[in-house]
Order: structure tokens, then C-alpha cells, then sequence
């Protein structure tokens, strides 16, 4: 398949994955309530951990030697069947930990039930096999099983999260939304792309790269996910629900921004042995970061304007103290989308995992020093602050690793060109609060204008190269 079609699909995928939360947050938001949404959010960050440590780093380092075996059938089935094991052994290990942490935390303990229903998806985490069609470039596929598992889910969340004490029914449909896509994805692939092979397995070669992504992706996870697990022992479930409804927002945004990164990442292990492999890795890389910058800066300066008409409206009146820390973490739109450029589409995709682990140490470390400073006295407003930090300490290493191995061609436009389209949304916003009370009408209002003036500056004014393309594409499917 084409990589345009591969970004398309990928797109598709990342409308499903903004469209079905933007739909659900506010109706479980307003169910459940702020204190259960933080037990809700506390029970599933504490088995994702567990979810982290069971996949090591194989949901990047899969993408890779899966594309690496092009389309030989025994070596795609080989290193899958290797893969897998070692998968699978960990998640047994992890499974255990897990439980004996449960039942031996007092704060845990209290909370079992909770954590019982959320690791389900430990469980059965193997199973994830979305790093398997990505390294064969199988986008097509896993957007639309990833989208029907979401209706499944979509449809049982309003038939049975109806009251504040729907939290267990609310969890287990978040668990088997995930489970259903997984059966499928098994079933699927052994039918029609491997053939399990135990015999002669040769483990050993894949433990020490796996364990290099596997110690990168427990250092990104402490300003990603220990936020909420510091919030709910050393503060209350309330700043939970704050922060993690906070990052939600820009979480439905970042697909987005990302959208190119599987695809640029397979891709560029696909053309590993051509001949002009680094001068069409140079030009996926630009390409890249043109898209990224002309999503991401609208995006966050967006979000920040936004932010006081939009949080009520969303979550509502009870989320309010939502709104600080959505601005701070709206930030992260920008800076995560430099950072999957040159950590994950260059670093890793090439192979230098030890520089994206140096890359990732520096935010690591200040991210649980600030954490532990500051949240105990600022909450979630303080684990904002910490988790931005963070994220640009990583995205300055990252880059200056990244431009050590590959040249990225970065031209100056990509960066002003973004920055003065998006300039548009602060009088327009101005404007339109002042003379709309309806926070419905005010968000689309200013949606829409400044989207439109947006497309305009971009396409008329500065004639980029990127939203022309985007633009044509878009007139070529209408017709």
C-alpha cells in the first residue's frame, strides 16, 4: 500500500480515536463525577504501568523487524513467533507483581475491585498486536477493526454507566473495547499472515534492544503517567480527575500531530536497503515536521484561548479547576510533536536507541523532582507544570541527538508561516466573546472563522507547500 494511502487510513484512525472521547468525556464526566472519574483514571494509569513494564519495548521495536522482513512469510513468522514469547513470559511476570502490589498497598487494597476490572487489559496484553500490522504497513486494517471495537463500546457505555456508581461497569467496558479488537487481531493473523514457529527460537538477539526501548519507554511514562499516581497518594482523587481531564484534551489532539509517525517509521525500515534509503528518509523526515508544525501551533494556541468556555462545556461546571492546567498541558501539543519527530521518526527508526534513552533521561529526572515538589502544594496545576518541563527538556536532546545522525531540512517558513496563521484567533476570539453567551455557539463560532482564515493565510498568502497538498487531496476525494 502507498504511504499516502498509509497516512490516510492512519488519519482516519485518529478522527475515530479524537471523535469517540469527544462524544463520551462529557457524558461520563457528568455521571460519574469528579471524585469517581479520578478513581476511574487512578485504577486504569496503575495497570497501564503494569501494561508498560509487560510490553517492554516491543510496540516499537516490533514495527521495525517486522518491516525489516519485507514480505518474506518465514521471516516475518519467526520473528513474530520470538516476539511474541518474550511478550508473553513478561506479561505472566508483570501479572504477578501486579497482584501482590494490590494486595499488599493499603491505598491499592482499597481500591481492589477497580484494579481487578482495569487488568483485564494486562491480562491479556500479548494480544496487542498493533506493532504487527504497522511494521507490515497494514494501516487499512487496524483503523477499521480499531473502529468498530469502539462502537461496540461506544454503544455499551450508555447502557450501562447510567449512575455515580457505575465505575466498575464504565471500567470493564474500557478493558473489552480493547479486548474485542485484540481476539480479532490474533484470529486475523494467524489465519492470514503467520504460522507460529517454537522451535529453534532465538530470544536472546532481540533482549537487549527490546530492553533498551523497554528502559526509554519507563523514562517517558514517569512524565506521562506517574502525574496521576503521585496526584492520587500524595493529594486526592479530585486532582486526578483535573489533571487527567486536562491531559485528555491534548490527547485527543496529538494523534493528529503524530499522525505521519508509524507510518515514517515503517516506511523508513522498508527502504532500508535501497540505494537512496538516507535521501528518502530526509525527505519523509521534512515532509514530517511540516505537517506536524502546521497542525500543532494552531492547535495550542486554539486550546489556551479556548480553554475557559470549553472546559464547562465539556466536562462541566464541576471541572472548572480544569481549565489552568489545560492551558499548561496544551503546550505539549507542540512540543511532544518535535519530540515524536526526533525521538521516535529518527532515533529509533534508525536504530539509536541508546541516544533516545540519553535524550529521554534529562526530562525524566526533573519531571519526578518537580512532581514531588510541587504537587503536594499545587496539585494538579503543579504536575502540569512538571509534565511541560519535562517534555521540553527531552525534545531539546532529542533533537540535538537527532541532527547528529540525519539531516532534516527545516526550513524557516515551516515554523513563522504556522505561528502567524494562528495569529488570527486571538482578535476573532475577543470578539466573539464579548458578543456570544452560548459556549456551544462561541467554540464553534470561533472554530470555524479561524479555521477558515487559518487555510486562507496558509494557502493564499504563503502559498504552503504542505496545506496545498492536504487541500488537493481533500477536492480530488469530494469529487
Amino acid at each position: 500500500m502507498s504511504i499516502k494511502k498509509n497516512i490516510v487510513y492512519n488519519t482516519i484512525l485518529t478522527v475515530s480515536n479524537v471523535a469517540f472521547p469527544v462524544i463520551t468525556t462529557p457524558y461520563v464526566s457528568r455521571i460519574l463525577g469528579v471524585e469517581n472519574v479520578g478513581i476511574a483514571n487512578f485504577a486504569t494509569t496503575y495497570v497501564m504501568y503494569f501494561v508498560l513494564f509487560a510490553s517492554l519495548g516491543i510496540p516499537l521495536y516490533g514495527i521495525r523487524e517486522i518491516a525489516k522482513q519485507n514480505n518474506n512469510r518465514n521471516g516475518i513468522s519467526k520473528t513474530f513467533t520470538e516476539i511474541f514469547t518474550i511478550n508473553s513470559l513478561s506479561t505472566l511476570f508483570f501479572l504477578l507483581v501486579y497482584l501482590i502490589t494490590i494486595f499488599s498497598v493499603p491505598t491499592l487494597q482499597k481500591e481492589k475491585e477497580y484494579l481487578f476490572a482495569a487488568g483485564i487489559s494486562l491480562l491479556f496484553a500479548p494480544l496487542n498486536l498493533d506493532w504487527f500490522f504497522s511494521g507490515r504497513e497494514q494501516f487499512k486494517f487496524v483503523t477499521i477493526r480499531s473502529i468498530i471495537a469502539k462502537l461496540i463500546s461506544f454503544a455499551g457505555l450508555f447502557v450501562f454507566v447510567r449512575t455515580r456508581d457505575d465505575i466498575l461497569p464504565y471500567l470493564f467496558l474500557t478493558a473489552m473495547s480493547i479486548l474485542i479488537s485484540q481476539f480479532y487481531n490474533f484470529g486475523y493473523m494467524l489465519k492470514k499472515e503467520v504460522t507460529l514457529r517454537f522451535k529453534n527460537l532465538q530470544l536472546k538477539k532481540h533482549i537487549k534492544p527490546i530492553l533498551i526501548l523497554f528502559v526509554s519507554s519507563v523514562a517517558i511514562s514517569i512524565y506521562t503517567m506517574l502525574a496521576p499516581l503521585l496526584l492520587g497518594f500524595f493529594s486526592d482523587y479530585k486532582q486526578v480527575a483535573y489533571y487527567t481531564s486536562a491531559i485528555k484534551v491534548s490527547k485527543m489532539i496529538l494523534p493528529f500531530v503524530t499522525a505521519m509517525s508509524l507510518v515514517v517509521v515503517a516506511r523508513i525500515n522498508t527502504i532500508k536497503e535501497t540505494g537512496d534509503y538516507l535521501q528518502q528518509s530526509t525527505k519523509l523526515l521534512t515532509n514530517s515536521f511540516d505537517y506536524m508544525m502546521m497542525l500543532a501551533v494552531p492547535a495550542t494556541i486554539g486550546l489556551i484561548v479556548i480553554a475557559p468556555r470549553f472546559v464547562p462545556l465539556f466536562f462541566g461546571e464541576e471541572f472548572n479547576p480544569v481549565i489552568v492546567p489545560m492551558q499548561l498541558l496544551s503546550l505539549l501539543i507542540v512540543i511532544i510533536g518535535l519530540n515524536n519527530l526526533f525521538g521516535t521518526q529518527v532515533l529509533v527508526a534508525l536504530g539509536h536507541e541508546k541516544l533516545f534513552f540519553k535524550a529521554i533521561f534529562f526530562g525524566t529526572a526533573s519531571n519526578l523532582i518537580l512532581n514531588l515538589l510541587l504537587i503536594e502544594k499545587y496539585g494538579a496545576i503543579g504536575a502540569s507544570i512538571a509534565s511541560v518541563i519535562a517534555e521540553i527538556l527531552v525534545t531539546i536532546a532529542a533533537c540535538y541527538f537527532a541532527l547528529k545522525v540525519i539531516t532534516i531540512k527545516i526550513n524557516f517558513k515551516s515554523i513563522y508561516q504556522p505561528i502567524v496563521g494562528s495569529l488570527t484567533i486571538f482578535p476573532v476570539s475577543m470578539a466573539f466573546d464579548k458578543i456570544i453567551k452560548s459556549d456551544l455557539v462561541y467554540i464553534l463560532a470561533t472554530g470555524t472563522t479561524c479555521i477558515v482564515l487559518y487555510a486562507f493565510i496558509l494557502l493564499c498568502m504563503f502559498k504552503h507547500v504542505r496545506a496545498k497538498q492536504i487541500f488537493n487531496l481533500i477536492i480530488v476525494k469530494i469529487k
